[in-house]
Protein backbone atom coordinates (compact mmCIF):
# COMPACT_ATOMS: atom_id res chain seq x y z
CA UNK A 1 0.00 0.00 0.00
CA UNK A 2 1.14 3.34 -0.86
CA UNK A 3 3.08 5.73 1.78
CA UNK A 4 3.76 3.31 4.29
CA UNK A 5 7.51 3.24 3.99
CA UNK A 6 9.97 5.85 5.32
CA UNK A 7 11.69 7.76 3.34
CA UNK A 8 15.02 7.63 4.90
CA UNK A 9 16.39 4.67 7.15
CA UNK A 10 16.07 5.19 10.76
CA UNK A 11 18.63 4.33 13.07
CA UNK A 12 19.14 0.86 13.46
CA UNK A 13 17.82 -0.83 10.32
CA UNK A 14 20.59 -2.31 7.45
CA UNK A 15 18.90 0.11 4.71
CA UNK A 16 15.95 2.01 4.02
CA UNK A 17 13.66 -0.05 1.63
CA UNK A 18 14.13 1.85 -1.88
CA UNK A 19 10.84 2.62 -3.98
CA UNK A 20 11.15 0.56 -7.28
CA UNK A 21 7.61 1.53 -8.84
CA UNK A 22 4.00 2.28 -9.12
CA UNK A 23 1.58 -0.86 -9.50
CA UNK A 24 -1.94 -2.00 -9.07
CA UNK A 25 -2.91 -5.74 -7.98
CA UNK A 26 -6.06 -7.18 -8.16
CA UNK A 27 -8.43 -7.56 -4.98
CA UNK A 28 -10.13 -4.67 -2.69
CA UNK A 29 -8.87 -2.64 0.64
CA UNK A 30 -10.25 -2.84 3.68
CA UNK A 31 -10.17 -0.63 6.53
CA UNK A 32 -9.09 -2.26 9.67
CA UNK A 33 -9.26 1.92 11.17
CA UNK A 34 -5.63 2.37 11.39
CA UNK A 35 -4.78 1.18 8.50
CA UNK A 36 -6.02 -1.05 5.03
CA UNK A 37 -5.89 -4.39 4.42
CA UNK A 38 -5.75 -6.23 0.86
CA UNK A 39 -8.00 -8.94 0.06
CA UNK A 40 -7.39 -10.48 -3.19
CA UNK A 41 -10.95 -10.96 -3.70
CA UNK A 42 -13.73 -8.88 -6.02
CA UNK A 43 -13.60 -7.04 -8.86
CA UNK A 44 -11.54 -4.00 -8.06
CA UNK A 45 -7.63 -3.09 -8.08
CA UNK A 46 -5.45 -2.00 -5.70
CA UNK A 47 -3.31 1.09 -5.83
CA UNK A 48 0.38 0.31 -4.49
CA UNK A 49 3.91 0.35 -4.20
CA UNK A 50 7.07 -1.45 -5.20
CA UNK A 51 10.31 -1.49 -2.98
CA UNK A 52 13.54 -3.21 -3.09
CA UNK A 53 14.39 -4.10 -0.14
CA UNK A 54 17.66 -6.24 1.84
CA UNK A 55 16.84 -9.67 3.14
CA UNK A 56 17.88 -8.56 6.45
CA UNK A 57 14.21 -6.09 6.60
CA UNK A 58 11.83 -9.52 6.41
CA UNK A 59 11.84 -10.02 10.34
CA UNK A 60 11.05 -6.26 10.70
CA UNK A 61 8.37 -6.33 8.25
CA UNK A 62 6.98 -9.96 9.72
CA UNK A 63 6.67 -7.98 12.77
CA UNK A 64 5.13 -5.29 11.87
CA UNK A 65 2.27 -6.81 9.82
CA UNK A 66 2.06 -9.42 12.69
CA UNK A 67 3.11 -12.20 10.29
CA UNK A 68 3.01 -15.17 12.97
CA UNK A 69 3.63 -18.59 11.74
CA UNK A 70 2.40 -20.44 14.58
CA UNK A 71 -1.28 -19.14 14.50
CA UNK A 72 -3.33 -17.40 12.19
CA UNK A 73 -3.08 -13.64 12.48
CA UNK A 74 -4.78 -10.30 10.25
CA UNK A 75 -1.78 -10.73 7.68
CA UNK A 76 -0.16 -12.92 5.90
CA UNK A 77 3.47 -13.34 4.07
CA UNK A 78 3.38 -14.54 -0.05
CA UNK A 79 5.30 -14.06 -2.78
CA UNK A 80 3.34 -12.95 -5.53
CA UNK A 81 3.83 -11.70 -9.55
CA UNK A 82 2.41 -8.31 -9.59
CA UNK A 83 2.00 -6.59 -12.88
CA UNK A 84 3.89 -3.33 -13.18
CA UNK A 85 4.64 -0.63 -15.69
CA UNK A 86 8.20 -1.90 -15.40
CA UNK A 87 6.36 -5.42 -16.29
CA UNK A 88 5.43 -8.10 -13.88
CA UNK A 89 8.08 -8.21 -10.82
CA UNK A 90 8.08 -11.19 -8.09
CA UNK A 91 6.59 -9.36 -5.27
CA UNK A 92 6.94 -9.85 -1.55
CA UNK A 93 3.08 -8.95 -0.48
CA UNK A 94 1.10 -8.72 2.90
CA UNK A 95 -2.30 -9.76 2.32
CA UNK A 96 -4.77 -9.34 5.09
CA UNK A 97 -6.38 -12.85 6.33
CA UNK A 98 -9.63 -13.21 4.42
CA UNK A 99 -11.06 -14.90 7.56
CA UNK A 100 -10.46 -11.84 9.80
CA UNK A 101 -10.97 -9.16 7.19
CA UNK A 102 -14.10 -9.99 5.01
CA UNK A 103 -16.30 -8.53 7.27
CA UNK A 104 -14.93 -5.30 7.61
CA UNK A 105 -15.82 -1.65 5.36
CA UNK A 106 -14.54 -1.68 1.42
CA UNK A 107 -12.36 1.50 0.89
CA UNK A 108 -13.45 2.68 -2.59
CA UNK A 109 -11.43 3.29 -5.43
CA UNK A 110 -8.53 0.61 -3.40
CA UNK A 111 -6.50 4.00 -2.70
CA UNK A 112 -5.36 3.85 1.12
CA UNK A 113 -3.27 7.42 0.90
CA UNK A 114 -6.84 8.79 -0.85
CA UNK A 115 -9.06 7.55 1.87
CA UNK A 116 -7.44 8.49 4.45
CA UNK A 117 -7.50 12.26 2.83
CA UNK A 118 -11.66 11.77 2.36
CA UNK A 119 -11.94 10.80 6.16
CA UNK A 120 -12.30 13.39 9.33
Amino acid sequence: MRGAMPAASPVGLPAAPVLRTQAAAPGRLVDFGLYPGWLRDGEGSVVGEVYDIVPELLPLLDAIEEVDYTRPGEFLRETLQILTSKGSLSCLVYPANPALAAHLPDISGGDWVAHRKTRK
